[in-house]
């Protein structure tokens, strides 16, 4: 089994290939699943895709494949049913995004305590303004970073 749980663009998420592989459903049956509860995924963030290319006997295919934070796949394999393979699978991936996010908050032992962990992650304003018409305009502006070390001797 391909990993479960993967850092994309500084974000831990899963992907709708991981999903299908571990409940041991067809790619086409979760992408189906996940188009019926779109809304109620975007609730929980940004709905990412990429087309990514895949070999088959034919040749070379094109096919969809969704990246979903820890609450969209959440969210998502609750739709499921819970046969014994989708609760295993519920299991590891909560399990995943645990231990990934243990991983990458643990210390970093070459540097030493103290460093700012936010380095290399983007940070955002969101401004958020309703139109005339009420709907939500958002602008997102990244903010310069500057790394310091929490004990000043950087």
């Amino acid at each position: 089994m391909s990993e479960i749980v993967i850092i994309h663009h500084n974000e831990a998420v899963t992907t709708s290939l991981a999903i299908a592989e571990g409940v041991g459903m067809d790619h086409h049956s979760v992408l189906v699943l996940l188009k019926k509860h779109v809304e109620s995924l975007a609730e929980f963030g940004g709905v990412e895709f990429q087309i990514q290319p895949f070999e088959t006997n034919g040749g070379k295919q094109w096919r969809d494949v969704y990246f979903l934070n820890e609450q969209q796949s959440t969210l998502l394999v609750t739709f499921m049913r819970n046969s014994p393979v989708v609760v295993e699978f519920k299991k590891a991936l909560v399990r995943a995004f645990f231990e990934l996010r243990a991983k990458v908050n643990a210390p970093d032992l070459q540097r030493g305590p103290g460093i700012d962990r936010g380095e290399g992650r983007p940070r955002l304003q969101v401004q958020v303004e309703r139109s005339e018409l009420g709907r939500p305009q958002v602008d997102v502006q990244p903010v310069e970073v500057v790394l310091q070390d929490q004990r000043g001797d950087l």
